[in-house]
This record gives structure tokens, C-alpha cells and sequence, in this order.
């Protein structure tokens, strides 16, 4: 099984070698069988390395060396160990199931640097084989998941998946790990890490906590200042997690016990006008004894219109699906905490959850869903144990671990930790982790019709399009080919919105063109017809993937299939200025969105509440949640069941029309239309 530390702790497995340097002593008086049962990887490495250059045909040593790697992260060495392994014992049936973890961490290091088509082979290999080992059937579930991860990230291959993260790491990053994001505004930020780089010393080990700091992003990332608030001489802290009203503050203190085995318990502090209370260990149901539970992070559950607080949090304990588990307990009720299902949790690790409040979607990591290798990064929709399928976030995945999740702005910009190529470390390239921020740039949508530039305006099929990056647009191969044209010469293909590039309209007979989109964005935006040069025309309109084609509500939803995300607008539903009471000519469309509802008993909806500008923007915004809420109440009262709605208030930050005249005068058509209703398909599974 993986090192179990990493699910547990992530900073303790990174460090626990760089904390303990090796000396000439230290190699005579411990053993590599001691360095395994400390989870002091590195140190085995190093001593490992020399043993295999004097024992080059010595099967057990290149196993454990392979496996310091792997558990190290270093699966570059890994990989060469793996490969001597495996020369030595290709012919012996009795040796290759004498060392069958070799085939499953060869393959894992394999996924980690994405050659999945070798990976695959090798957990096919694995399966194959009949140790005599009690973990063996575990393990055999284990690789036919990844067997059919390694299947998904093949057929992937052929398809072009769009980025839409820009990615870059934080430049508070040290050479340890740094970890645990969380943000207590829209510029300040705590994480965790190690107090300093200098704890390589000439006299042996030092031991050093990691420590929560704090860092300032208005003017650029400020030096990080320790956060004493929270610091403990002998414990490491981590993991942090604010309440919604950013009065509380959960955290958890880790230790190593005698048998270095990792213990973590949560603990809260609440803001006393500008001070943090003393840290107190949350009750015992929630700090199981003899169990790790760490990873903290507040949610909100939606209960009889009242929001009742919830605490997710990540424990080994049993009653669990196996590994690490996402649990959940009620922050206002004696109940124990309760596992978040099968939905969320597998047989293998799901850690470092984090839960948005406006949008009910919980952002967690695991090595068992199907993923790029080591841990990958997905969200769900729902509460407490009722949770749609996870959703895989590609864009912003690698082949090795990725955790701590969070959105700073929603849909705008956030940050994750990784250890993947590119990242800081003092000692292989993927030792450590680091903190990487994102901007979030949504997908728009290309669509339109090819046609002939003759007076025939023929439609043309089988037009190839594709996009390529400005920088590389003299290469040939740099063009990503995503769709051709269809029948009728229509074609649809998705950009990223914050990408300049150019799109790449090509077909057999005719001229290539190159078509600049930021150019197509501003010279088009009210037209529908774009004039090209020599043989293409092309009719086009934009439009942004992540709010769907926005219709008006009428009996024909009832026709229509279903489309997740799809947004209707309320066309009889309007509110008096600062009023939330339905109109007497609204009943109609509640009517047939009641219908819809009734029709399709698993479709789950957002009830989008929006303002004009007419006052404070606090105030719109709680207007218009009483609006939606006001909706979400007449439907509940009609029959409908309460979770399967979202009521939310957007206030003034969503106008579709302007508030104001060219001339700077009232427009009240405008804010008429701005106070409005819409209707967003969330789920129909």
C-alpha cells in the first residue's frame, strides 16, 4: 500500500528525511529495515545507493531501493531501480511474486510522470501474479482501478482537454514543503511551513515543527510572518480552516508517537475582537483516540431555511470505506461524526477537503478515483452524505499529487499544492510541495457555419479547425486540432477565455486561414456575420460555456433535453423596486418550472435571485436571496422536495442590461430587466 503518511500528513512524510540528516555515525548504528519503519525514505536511499553499486546482481537490494524512491517521490530513481528489479527476476516465477509490490509501485511512479500505456501494462502484469500475501487482494483491487485509470488517460490522449488555469507557483515557496492554503480575505493568506531552510546541520538532526504563517498578496507576496497565534513548540500545525463568518478558526496539532506513527487532533480558537482564543481539542467523537484526524474544513448545511454549521474532516478511523476517509459532524448537535458515503470515499485515500459555501461543492483529492496518477483534485455537488459523482479537474491535474484545493474568488482565482515537476525542493525534484495560485479563465464557445466566399454562399463540411498558440504559430504541429465542420458546415469548438491565439480554419482546395480571437471578440461581439478573404466566409456568434446559452422559460423546457448548466430566464417573474413578493403574472412560469421539476424527479436547480443597482451592494445581495428564496419556497410548497433546489442571491453583479442610458440618465427598462430570475440546471442524475 502507499505510504499512508502522505494521506495523513503530507508535510511529515516530505520532511521526515530532510529533518534527519545523515551522518557517518548515523549510517553504522541504524539499519535500512529501521529507516522503513521510521518513514525516513531518504536517508535508506543514500544508503541503499552505495549498497547496490557493490551488489549490482543483489534482487532485495534494488526492491528496497526502488521503494525508498517511490515512497520518496522520487520516481525518476524510482524507476531506474525498478528497471535493474526487474531485469534480475524477469524469468523467476517464484522471485517476481517474491517481489509483486515492485510491479504496482513501478507502475504508480510510471503514472506519475504520465507513461500510462507502460503503467498499464505493468498493473496488468501485477494482477497476474499469486504471492502467498495477505494484502494481496487489496492491492489487486487497487491496480485494476488504476488499470482502468491508465485505459481513460489513453483515449484521453487523442482528445485535446482545455486548460482553463493559467498556473504558476507561489514565490513564498521554500525548498521544504508548503502547504495548507487558506485565505482569511482576498489578500491574506495562512499556510504552512517550516520556519527556516537552514535546518541541515553539522551536528546530526534537528528537529523543528512546522509552523502556520502568514503572507499578504496586495502589494505582491509579502516575506511570510509566523502566525503565533496558533505555533506550538513540540506540535505541528497545519491544515487551517475559517467559518463563514471568519469567527472561528479550526486547525490541527500533529505528532509522531513512539512507533512513528502519525497522530493529528483538531482544535478550534474563536476571534475575540482582534484577539484568538486559546486553542481548545475539539470533543473526543470527532478526536477518535488512536486514530489521526486532521484536515479540517467548515460547510454549511441548509436546514429549514436556517444554515446549520458543519465540519468535514479527514480520519483513518474505522467505520470507514478504508484508508483515509471524508467524515462529517454537526457543529450544534451531540450526534458522532458520519462517514460521507461511497460517493465520496473509497477503499483508497480521500484527503484535504474544502467546501464552497454559495455553490454546495465539495473540492477534495484522492489516489483511488479514477485520476493522472498519485492524488488528483475533484469536486461534487451536495451535503453531508449525499453527494453526486465526483468530477475529475483535468485542467489543473498532474501525474502527481494534488491537494489543498480552494478558491480564493469563486470561478476567478484560487490556489492548490503539488509536487509536481517545477516545484522547490532540497532534494529530488518531486520531494516537496508547493503552493501553486490559478487564475480561472472560463471556456467560451466558437459556433457558427463555414461557407463558400463565392456568390453561392454553399455551405463546406469537413473543415478542419483548431487553435494555435501565437507564440508557436510558425510550426506546423503547434495547431491543436479540435473539430471539423459538419454536413451543414456547422461547427462548434471551445477557447479559453483569457487565451490570445489565433483559430486555424483549414481545408483541402482551399486557403488556410488564421483568424486572431481576441480580433474575431472585439471587431464582431454585436454581429453575426464575419467576412473572410478569398474562399470562406464564416457566420459566427460567441458565447461563454460556463453560463450556457441563456433562454427564456416556456413550455418548450418540457421538450427539451436536459443540459446541465443550461439557463433559463424567468420571463414573468419581476420584482418591484426593494420588493420580494411574487407578482400576480409570475404564477404562470412557477407553473410550468413546477411541471419541469415534476417531470424530471432527479433534476436538482440554482434559483439565481438578481437586483438592479439601486442601493447598497450588501443590500441587493440579501435582497436577492429573499427573492430566490421566496421562489424555492413556492415550489417546496407546490410539492417540491427542498434539496433539489439552490436558492442564491447574485444582488447587482450580473446586470444583463444597463442601468443607465447612453447619457448618463435612469434607464428603468433596464433595471426592470436586471431584477430578474434565473434558472440553472445543476444536476439530472
Amino acid at each position: 500500500m502507499r505510504c499512508i503518511i502522505l494521506s495523513i500528513s503530507l508535510f511529515l512524510f516530505i520532511t521526515s528525511g530532510v529533518n534527519h540528516p545523515l551522518n557517518a555515525q548515523g549510517i553504522h548504528d541504524r539499519t535500512v529495515k529501521q529507516f522503513f519503519t521510521q518513514n525516513d525514505y531518504y536517508s535508506a536511499a543514500a544508503l541503499l545507493e552505495s549498497k547496490a553499486a557493490s551488489h549490482p546482481t543483489d534482487p532485495q537490494v534494488w526492491y528496497n531501493l526502488g521503494n525508498a524512491h517511490h515512497h520518496s517521490r522520487n520516481h525518476t530513481a524510482a524507476l531506474s531501480a525498478y528497471k535493474r528489479l526487474m531485469k534480475l527476476i524477469e524469468h523467476k516465477k517464484g522471485l517476481r511474486n517474491k517481489y509483486y509490490k515492485a510491479f504496482y509501485y513501478n507502475a504508480s511512479s510510471l503514472m506519475a510522470e504520465e507513461k500510462y500505456e507502460q503503467a498499464r501494462k505493468l498493473f496488468f502484469d501485477f494482477i497476474r501474479l499469486r504471492p502467498n500475501a495477505a494484502d494481496f487482494r487489496a492491492m489487486k483491487r487497487m491496480a485494476n482501478q488504476q488499470l482502468r485509470a491508465c485505459d481513460l488517460r489513453m483515449k484521453a490522449a487523442d482528445k485535446t482537454i482545455l486548460n482553463e488555469y493559467v498556473i504558476s507557483p507561489l514565490t513564498i515557496n521554500s525548498g521544504y514543503s508548503d502547504f495548507g492554503p487558506v485565505w482569511m480575505d482576498d489578500n491574506r493568506m495562512l499556510f504552512t511551513s517550516l520556519k527556516s531552510d537552514t535546518l541541515l546541520t553539522n551536528d546530526g538532526a534537528f528537529y523543528q515543527p512546522n509552523r502556520i504563517f502568514l503572507t499578504d498578496r496586495k502589494k505582491g507576496w509579502s516575506d511570510p510572518v509566523e502566525f503565533e497565534s496558533f505555533s506550538h513548540e513540540l506540535y505541528h500545525t497545519a491544515n487551517g480552516t475559517f467559518s463563514a463568518d471568519g469567527s472561528k478558526f479550526a486547525f490541527t496539532y500533529c505528532q509522531e508517537n513512539r512507533r512513528q506513527e502519525v497522530r493529528c487532533a483538531i482544535y478550534l480558537s474563536e476571534k475575540r475582537g482582534k484577539v484568538w482564543t486559546k486553542p481548545v481539542k475539539l470533543k473526543y467523537d470527532i478526536n477518535k483516540t488512536g486514530y489521526t484526524n486532521t484536515q479540517p474544513a467548515f460547510g454549511v448545511r441548509r436546514y429549514r431555511r436556517k444554515n446549520q454549521e458543519v465540519l468535514y474532516f479527514v480520519s483513518n478511523r474505522p467505520g470507514g470505506r478504508g484508508g483515509n476517509d471524508i467524515w462529517y459532524s454537526l457543529m450544534d448537535k451531540t450526534t458522532p461524526p458520519v462517514n460521507c458515503g461511497a460517493a465520496i470515499n473509497t477503499m483508497g485515500n480521500e484527503i484535504t477537503p474544502f467546501y464552497h459555501y454559495e455553490t454546495n461543492e465539495l473540492y477534495f483529492s484522492s489516489d483511488f478515483h479514477f485520476g493522472k496518477g498519485g492524488y488528483d483534485i475533484f469536486k461534487s455537488y451536495g451535503s453531508l452524505k449525499s453527494w453526486k459523482r465526483p468530477v475529475n479537474l483535468e485542467a489543473i491535474n498532474s501525474g502527481y499529487d494534488d491537494t489543498y484545493f480552494s478558491w480564493r474568488k469563486y470561478l476567478e482565482n484560487g490556489t492548490f499544492v503539488s509536487n509536481r515537476t517545477g516545484s522547490k525542493s532540497v532534494s529530488n525534484p518531486n520531494c516537496c510541495d508547493d503552493i501553486y495560485y490559478f487564475d480561472y479563465t472560463p471556456a467560451s464557445l466558437l459556433e457558427g457555419i463555414i461557407v463558400k466566399g463565392d456568390s453561392s454562399q454553399h455551405t463546406l463540411d469537413q473543415v478542419q479547425l483548431g487553435l494555435a498558440d501565437l507564440e508557436h504559430l510558425e510550426f506546423p504541429d503547434s495547431v491543436n486540432w479540435f473539430t471539423e465542420s459538419d454536413k451543414n458546415g456547422h461547427f462548434k469548438i471551445e477557447y479559453s477565455s483569457g487565451q490570445d491565439a489565433f483559430l486555424v480554419v483549414k481545408k483541402e482546395g482551399y486557403e488556410t486561414h488564421y483568424l486572431k480571437i481576441s480580433e474575431l471578440k472585439e471587431q464582431y461581439k454585436d454581429s453575426l456575420t464575419i467576412p473572410m478573404f478569398n474562399d470562406f466566409h464564416w457566420l459566427q456568434k460567441l458565447k461563454s460555456v460556463g453560463k450556457k446559452e441563456v433562454r427564456v422559460l416556456s413550455e418548450d423546457i418540457l421538450k427539451q433535453p436536459l443540459e446541465v448548466g443550461a439557463i433559463f430566464i424567468m420571463e414573468h417573474i419581476y420584482f418591484d423596486f426593494d420588493a420580494a413578493e411574487i407578482k400576480p403574472e409570475a404564477y404562470e412560469d412557477l407553473s410550468v418550472l413546477q411541471r419541469f421539476l415534476e417531470n424530471n424527479p432527479k433534476v436538482s436547480i440554482e434559483i439565481g435571485g438578481h437586483t438592479d443597482n439601486k442601493g447598497g451592494e450588501e443590500h441587493n445581495r440579501s435582497l436577492s436571496q429573499k427573492r430566490a428564496e421566496v421562489i424555492a419556497d413556492h415550489l417546496i410548497s407546490s410539492g417540491i422536495a427542498e434539496k433539489r433546489l439552490l436558492p442564491i442571491g447574485y444582488g447587482e453583479s450580473k446586470p444583463i442590461a444597463d442601468n443607465q442610458l447612453p447619457d448618463g440618465s435612469d434607464n428603468p427598462d433596464g433595471r426592470r430587466l436586471n431584477r430578474r430570475t434565473e434558472i440553472k440546471i445543476l444536476d439530472s442524475k
